[in-house]
């Protein structure tokens, strides 16, 4: 019996051991074999492993990356992209079987660690972190068509080359800078539901009459639209404020099922698939007023990149995408492998966008957008952005969604655009 638990753990599953986090055998090797360094999309280096045999350390050049790259450090673990891709960036994935036992045999380590790329643009991830100083909230940039994530950021952040002298005031933050909001925060969607809404309708039939009230009150709170109605108001502004009395309209006639049915093909009832620590959306419990679900107060809590895949159909003419973060490995034997990509899904009808992309077509830009509000579970606000290219972009074409917390829509909207303008404008 003693025999084959050793040979179970010492061979069998040896591997799987040695690749545990809170292994100490891994942690003396961290300081003798470099890991690999993970490169964004243009082979700019994001984290890489600094320092003599011995005393290495893992270092983050641009720490504006430090919601996706993650840290990696032998006190207080690892997280982020350094966590979801822990085994190549050691090399024991990638990296022939041979050639790690022959390492283990003769060293009793590792080999070296294989770099990663990223969907990650640092340009325009230093975009968003500079647009987001200040504030509390998260920014995702998708390119709607594969899904590739090209910026998320989260605010506040933290440095992860202070890890060791800034931890135990980053726990004690009560902003939570060690949070990432864009796959950990969980919101609620308000009246960000509109475009969602509006697609669906326009697949059967026409726009219903419009909205006697533009506001609505329920259960004692009053809903207001996401900016100041404009005073020759038509369904295309009141879209794009995301007023409650619009999707009041375009949610009659719904039953409970029917949402569910919306959130499980909008990718809202489950978390997406990603190398990251996500956090699991919250779904809506019994039997509840559809009025609040058109509403988008249900009870429904989802991440800001669940809202990104769901307003990527609204770019891809319907198909949701499925998010990826990591577009290749550098293997010894092989050289540089991509990593396979998931297969979008039908979230929405195609005739239902096609028809709605003129509605919420932005006046100076060639997008079509929303601002939304909603209100949390102590009644702060949070303002929603959602965005994405029309038809008629030139290259690939990207989706953008911005959530700030305690915030007004406008602010989140002002700040949609000035990343539109230089996104426009080639400006980093």
């Amino acid at each position: 019996a003693l025999a084959l638990l050793q040979g179970w753990w010492g061979i069998i599953r040896s591997q799987d051991l040695a690749a545990r986090p809170d292994n100490p055998r891994s942690i003396i090797a961290d300081r003798y074999v470099a890991h690999g360094q993970l490169l964004d999309r243009s082979n700019h280096v994001l984290a890489f492993t600094d320092g003599q045999p011995g005393q290495y350390i893992r270092r983050i050049p641009n720490p504006v990356t430090a919601p996706v790259t993650g840290y990696h450090n032998s006190i207080y673990g690892q997280a982020g992209a350094e966590f979801g891709f822990n085994n190549y960036l050691r090399g024991l994935e990638g990296t022939p079987t041979s050639l790690i036992w022959y390492h283990s045999l003769l060293y009793s380590q590792p080999p070296l660690g294989l770099e990663v790329r990223l969907s990650l643009d640092l340009d325009l991830q230093t975009q968003a972190s500079n647009l987001l100083e200040g504030k509390t909230g998260s920014l995702i940039l998708l390119n709607s068509n594969t899904g590739e994530i090209l910026a998320m950021s989260s605010s506040p952040s933290f440095d992860p080359n202070q890890i060791e002298s800034e931890w135990q005031t980053w726990i004690a933050d009560p902003r939570a800078p060690l949070l990432n909001r864009a796959v950990q925060g969980l919101y609620p969607p308000g009246r960000a539901l509109l475009p969602f809404l509006l697609s669906e309708r326009l697949s059967n039939t026409d726009l219903p009459n419009f909205p006697a009230s533009l506001t609505y009150t329920i259960q004692g709170q009053t809903f207001s639209c996401a900016t100041l109605p404009d005073p020759q108001a038509n369904w295309n502004t009141i879209l794009r404020q995301g007023c409650p009395g619009a999707a009041l309209r375009l949610g009659e006639g719904k039953t409970n099922q029917d949402f569910q049915q919306l959130y499980e093909r909008l990718g809202f009832t489950q978390p997406p698939t990603l190398p990251l620590p996500v956090s699991s959306p919250i779904l809506p419990i019994g039997q509840i007023d559809p009025k609040l679900s058109a509403l988008g107060q249900d009870g429904l809590r989802i991440s800001p990149l669940q809202m990104a895949l769901a307003s990527a159909a609204l770019t891809q003419q319907g198909i949701r995408p499925a998010p990826r973060l990591g577009l290749a490995i550098n293997t010894p034997a092989q050289s540089w492998i991509v990593f396979a990509n998931q297969q979008g899904q039908t979230a929405l009808p195609s005739n239902g966008i096609v028809r709605a992309w003129p509605m919420l077509a932005a006046p100076d830009l060639p997008i079509w957008e929303t601002s939304a509000s909603a209100s949390g579970d102590e009644q702060e606000p949070i303002a929603w952005y959602l965005s994405g290219s029309q038809p008629t972009w030139q290259g690939n074409p990207f989706t953008l969604v911005l959530v700030l917390e305690d915030a007004e829509p406008t602010e989140a909207a002002q700040l949609g655009h000035q990343f539109w303008q230089d996104l426009l404008s080639g400006q980093p």
